[in-house]
């Protein structure tokens, strides 16, 4: 099943009278699709039916690729307005106990592996697309479960953490390498085995971000894939807990990584400091029991899935001091028991289109959508808290301080309760009179209304 929605303040009103929200909105993004299927069953553990995201090109054509329990979904998302679902490969292993898959794509090949179970990797030629994807290996000779798996194109390497054998009850603690020097039939080249779990890699030229769970974060040199050379290891630092995955940016000066560990922060490193990483600064979703689970780096901008919280994006253009560009909340269910929510991001793709995969929700298709005058004169952020609120509310602007900047709050029969005079920087907004409940805000930039909106509760 395709469900398409395109927010409006109408949409939003209306659910706020049904007691729900469509999700937080932001001015950096704009959600333009989204893609389930209801025949889906869900895992006993955590009523997940989703989990990893990944995405590529090819041809002219952008793709998405989520995980279920049943398998390798392929979605087309070209064309935002009709997402489709184009091919659907089945697990190995398939139903209520798949938790985990992972993917990877190189050279016109997508790498699949799966987390539970007696599984294999399988391997799916890309070049039939748009048609439909070729299954061109599916074997357990090498891996039967792991966790996540990592591709350095520049070796043609492929890393395969928490690797185990289902058959034999044999674990690889560390890490298992493969060459993909035919893409179609990988080769063994060894194993890695460390003491504690490795959860997680980043693999650039042969350096190795390896995320050791309980261990922290090591560094190592692979050039020698039988004799790695350790380069560093962090294991002290901000909201220690279990070391869960991470990212490096382009120019390899900034390395982020995750733990998961509720209230645990993103740490945002200087890796040009190699073999002495160093933390410059932590970030997190403003609850305090806010939990990450994967990130990725484009350019100066961060992409964070957080479980409850959905995409958070951060600038991280000095990394010492990052900000909050923009998020969105997919899942909004405040009775969730365990894990629920947002599981990967991948902003990688050429047209600039993020993909995010919630749990229980499905895949959402987001496009980066900065706000700008009618003269172009830059992108303009406009963000208010604290919320909910108590006795007032600052509006921060961002951006041209020339342009007239106006609010306007609506109750949720849609009235409006509020507007300020014109704003052209930082101001505070006094409640007034307005009584304990949910409203809803508008922006406006020269009077005429963006997208811009969402929601305020008033204690």
């Amino acid at each position: 099943m395709k469900l398409f929605f395109r927010p409006t303040i109408l949409s939003i009103l209306l659910l706020a009278m049904s007691g729900t929200l469509s999700a937080q909105l932001d001015p950096n993004i704009n959600l333009v699709g989204t893609w389930s299927k209801d025949s889906l069953p869900s895992t006993v553990l955590y009523n997940n039916t989703y989990n990893e995201v990944w995405g590529f090109k090819q041809g002219t054509r952008e793709y998405a690729v989520i995980g279920s329990t049943q398998g390798t979904h392929f979605i087309d998302v070209t064309d935002t307005s009709d997402l489709r679902e184009v091919d659907f490969v089945q697990g190995a292993l398939f139903g209520y106990r798949v938790i985990h898959r992972d993917y990877h794509d190189y050279k016109g090949y997508l790498y699949m592996v799966c987390g539970e179970g007696n599984s294999t990797m399988q391997i799916v030629d890309l070049q039939y697309l748009p048609d439909s994807v070729h299954l061109v290996y599916d074997s357990d000779e090498f891996i039967n479960i792991a966790h996540n798996i990592f591709i350095d194109s520049s070796s043609a390497l492929l890393y395969a953490m928490a690797v185990y054998s289902e058959k034999t009850f044999n674990r690889t603690a560390g890490v298992r390498i493969l060459s993909l020097e035919n893409p179609q039939k990988p080769r063994f080249l060894g194993d890695y085995v460390t003491q504690s779990d490795c959860h997680d890699a980043f693999v650039r030229n042969d350096t190795v971000y390896l995320n050791m769970a309980t261990e922290g974060l090591k560094v190592f040199d692979f050039a020698n894939p039988e004799a790695p050379k350790e380069l560093d290891h962090l294991f002290f630092y901000p909201g220690i807990g279990y070391n869960h995955s991470g990212w490096l940016n382009e120019e390899g000066t900034v390395y982020a990584f995750a733990d998961e560990t509720p209230t645990s922060p993103v740490k945002i490193c200087d890796a040009s400091a190699l073999p002495d990483i160093k933390v410059l600064s932590t970030v997190k979703a403003p609850p305090d029991s806010s939990m990450v689970h994967n990130l990725i780096i484009k350019g100066n901008l961060m992409y964070v899935s957080y479980y409850n919280e959905g995409l958070y994006v951060y600038d991280i253009s000095d990394p010492k001091q990052p900000r909050r560009y923009a998020y969105y909340d997919t899942y909004l269910d405040s009775n969730c028991r365990s894990f629920c929510g947002a599981w990967g991001v991948y902003p990688l793709l050429p047209s600039g289109k993020i993909l995010v995969s919630d749990m229980q929700t499905g895949l959402y298709v987001f496009e980066p959508k900065p706000i700008k005058d009618s003269v172009n004169r830059g992108p303009i952020n406009v963000k208010l808290g604290p919320n909910p609120v108590a006795n007032g509310f600052t509006v921060f602007i961002e951006g041209d301080s020339n342009l007239k900047i106006r609010l306007k709050l609506y109750n949720i029969l849609g009235q409006v309760v509020m507007q300020t005079p014109t704003m052209f920087r930082t101001t505070l907004v006094q409640r007034g009179k307005l009584s304990p409940g949910t409203y809803i805000y508008q922006i406006f930039l020269d009077g005429k209304p963006t997208p811009m909106q969402g929601k305020l509760i008033f204690e």
